[in-house]
């Protein structure tokens, strides 16, 4: 495994790969070392400069400065079960400003009754912002979800506006 840390305009984002692809990504933290300990990696992860990772530095940067951002890295999602891998395909698919229910996802993976396993997927993604579960909303238009705290309800409400995205 190997890690970096990306500045952006929201501070330090750090993450993590596996020879198979992305494995983890933090929220923008205030200092590097905040970045790298919320990847919880062990003493086997190496460190390497974002470049040599491909698009991934650039693009980040690029969508905490606001525009339109399709993530394009591997994503190593071993570990999680099938619906969950199913729920993040269809999150992934929400564009860049838009937002969706947790009912839309149930509704468009075909399993209707799923709303709140659909939340318990998203809860654990293991790569916000690329698999932007942020746009993922109550159907009454209120953001809900994320962990229900406070802060991190917060980050939603600023990550949707970034994007230009109007809440009811």
């Amino acid at each position: 495994m190997f890690y970096t840390l990306i500045h952006t305009r929201w501070g330090w984002v750090g993450a993590l790969f596996t020879e198979k692809g992305l494995r983890k990504l933090t929220f923008p933290m205030k200092s590097e070392l905040e970045a790298e300990n919320g990847l919880k990696i062990d003493g086997s992860a190496e460190y390497v400069r974002a470049g040599r990772l491909g698009n991934l530095g650039k693009q980040l940067i690029n969508y905490f400065s606001g525009k339109s951002t399709r993530f394009d890295c591997a994503l190593d999602l071993s570990g999680s079960t099938q619906f969950q891998r199913d729920v993040w395909r269809t999150v992934a698919d929400i564009p860049f400003g838009q937002a969706k229910s947790y009912e839309w996802v149930a509704d468009k993976m075909g399993r209707k009754n799923a709303c709140r396993a659909v939340g318990q997927a998203l809860a654990r993604n293991p790569v916000p912002i690329v698999i932007p579960c942020h746009r993922v909303i109550r159907k009454n238009g209120t953001p809900g979800g994320f962990a229900g705290k406070a802060s991190v309800i917060d980050t939603k409400l600023k990550l949707l506006s970034l994007e230009g995205c109007k809440l009811n």
